[in-house]
């Protein structure tokens, strides 16, 4: 399962490199189509998406409704209580402050990579498949 951050600050893709030597797969994502190739989406709420003036709310709007179990979380360098309730409130998993340890990363992390893989598993069939050898009886 991979992981991908969404962000043009070089801080923040350094946040995750330790996990990359651990043979996490993280993607450092450009654009939001190419994050939405993950089952975890790391989204900086401090810079606008790709330049596209695209900020961390409608970024996981977006998201959402175009793959309503990925699993998002928003980093932030202003991460108090007040856009922690935000970012629940938005859909997102979770929020990550920039200035936490390599260790609090970690954790995030393997929780939604745990969360994901979760989701993955409980997704069911929309609708299920009708038996193959089945006869209609008519009578006239």
């Amino acid at each position: 399962m991979s992981l991908s951050v969404l962000t043009p600050d070089p801080a923040v893709r350094r946040m995750f490199e330790p996990l990359r030597q651990q043979s996490v797969n993280v993607v450092l994502a450009d654009s939001l189509q190419q994050a939405m190739e993950a089952a975890v989406i790391f989204v900086d709420a401090d810079h606008p998406v790709a330049g596209q003036r695209v900020f961390w709310r409608v970024a996981v709007r977006q998201i959402l409704e175009m793959e309503p179990d990925t699993v998002i979380v928003v980093i932030s360098r202003l991460a108090d209580e007040r856009l922690w309730i935000d970012v629940l409130g938005s859909g997102a998993y979770d929020l990550l402050p920039k200035s936490c340890s390599a260790m609090e990363t970690r954790c995030v992390v393997l929780g939604a990579l745990a969360r994901a893989e979760k989701l993955a598993h409980l997704r069911v069939p929309s609708r299920p498949t009708p038996p193959l050898n089945f006869s209609v009886g008519v009578t006239v």
